[in-house]
């Protein structure tokens, strides 16, 4: 087999059949003759499932025009010769889905029968054309390079430019995500697009990532705007309770109050959507360095993993933050009152914290830092305290105040502050196409120290 190739190659392609090997059996044709490549055909003989990266390579052959067969070994044999349909081989799907359906298929133990079987559709090809002959095997280490998400040969423009798309994620999170893109390759990344108007097709690239992913170094990545999140909930949700699941990562940006261009309640449910996934881990972080640690905290925990971006963060927060996996954070000790934040509310309720000092009142700042797991422990500290008030940018559904341990003691009272979706519909009918804040519903810096103001039956202060 592989007769022909100059030694170098042999030994490469041979070894590792992945993006690199293909690349260098293109570059060989290259400086050979026009009138030999024409002549030649790569056939492949590969076990299934197959390798990420011989996957990948498989795909440049095809893109080249170079590929002529593929023949897949697997210990069991297909439910019918349609050894593209779902219930059968992952690797024969991939194969259809970049254009290779002329397939062969021998059921392999390595017994004389399945040589002989080998044999026999090898010689029927070489009837067809003349063809290099390369062998994969299965257990090879892994490639350095990873699988691209499909084949867009077949693509219309328009899907191309969609499937492609970077997400406009405001601010400081912005470099977060370039940062990430530092720490992963691109292809482990699957960026949902903003708008879906095919949901098969999207269901058939996210299964394809998936099948592809499995057995690749590091976690799946999948990004999607919250606005998006209830069109592709079942998707996710089934990803993460599939035995298969791989344990993916789950970047939900625009988390919140929704944006001019949002239709509906935007980000406001992606809190309850993410809590009603079982066994997913839900982090919120505050700003990019927490979204860095909080990235860093997901190996630690068990299970899948929601990263939530929300639409307002916090810029230039003093508190250096420090990786404690599953657990809140106490950014400002205090003996009166306990303002409890998450996401986009922890800046703002620092800054109303000052403010309130200089009323006399002792005042800590919490950041849960995540929906799921509940820190148990910080929450129970709260009894201290003869005032709480729970800051969030979701409804009480699926937000942090329905999780806080009500004190039963007349002498500590428990407020909500949190935004509604009815109360984002009623603003949108009343003042059509102003960009909604967390100032037009309280829950910025002032409008959070005069509820404590009043709550406490205390004059105002000046605001710092």
């Amino acid at each position: 087999m592989n007769e022909g190739l100059p030694e170098t190659l042999l030994t490469e392609v041979g070894q590792d059949w992945s993006a690199r090997a293909a690349r260098a059996y293109l570059s060989y044709l290259s400086v050979t003759s026009t009138e030999t490549n024409n002549e030649q055909g790569l056939v492949v003989v590969m076990a299934a499932p197959s390798h990420p990266g011989q996957l990948y390579g498989l795909t440049l052959l095809a893109e080249a025009g170079k590929l002529a067969y593929v023949v897949l070994l697997e210990k069991r044999r297909p439910k019918s010769w349609g050894v593209f349909k779902n219930e059968d081989s992952s690797t024969g799907v991939y194969l259809k889905d970049i254009g290779l359906e002329d397939c062969g298929w021998v059921e392999w133990d390595a017994q004389p029968k399945a040589n002989s079987s080998l044999d026999q559709l090898l010689e029927d090809v070489t009837r067809i054309q003349p063809a290099f002959f390369v062998a994969c095997c299965r257990d090879q280490e892994a490639s350095d390079e990873l699988p691209s998400l499909i084949s867009e040969r077949h693509d219309t423009q328009g899907v191309q430019a969609a499937f492609r798309a970077r997400p406009r994620l405001e601010t400081v999170f912005a470099k977060f995500m370039a940062t990430l893109e530092k720490a992963v390759t691109p292809e482990s990344i699957f960026w949902v697009p903003d708008s879906i108007t095919d949901l098969p097709e999207f269901r058939r690239r996210l299964g394809l990532f998936r099948r592809i992913q499995q057995g690749t170094p590091g976690r799946p990545i999948v990004a999607v705007d919250s606005a998006t999140l209830p069109l592709v909930y079942s998707d996710l949700r089934n990803w993460c309770e599939s035995p298969d699941r791989d344990n993916p990562l789950f970047l939900v940006y625009r988390s919140g109050l929704p944006k001019e261009e949002s239709n509906g309640s935007g980000g406001l449910t992606d809190g309850l959507l993410l809590l009603s996934i079982p066994g997913l881990n839900v982090a919120v972080p505050a700003d990019e360095e927490e979204a860095r640690t909080l990235f860093a905290e997901a190996d630690s925990l068990t299970g899948p993993t929601a990263f939530v971006f929300c639409s307002s963060p916090a810029v230039g927060l003093s508190t250096k933050s420090t990786p404690n996996p599953g657990k809140g954070r106490v950014l400002r000790e205090g003996k009166d009152v306990a303002l409890v934040a998450i996401g986009s509310t922890v800046f703002p309720c620092l800054l109303a914290a000052e403010s309130l000092r200089s009323l006399g009142l002792s005042v800590a700042v919490l950041d849960l830092r995540y929906r799921c797991p509940l820190d148990h422990a910080l929450i129970q500290s709260l009894n201290r305290f003869k005032l709480i008030v729970a800051v969030d940018e979701h409804p009480e559904a699926g937000g942090i105040a329905g999780h806080l341990w009500r004190p039963e003691s007349s002498s500590c009272k428990l407020i909500r502050l949190n935004i509604e979706v009815e109360q984002v519909q009623e603003y949108l009918d009343s003042q059509p196409g102003e960009e909604l804040t967390l100032e037009h519903f309280g829950l910025h810096a002032e409008g959070i120290a005069r509820t404590v103001r009043e709550s406490l039956k205390l004059g105002p202060a000046a605001f710092h």
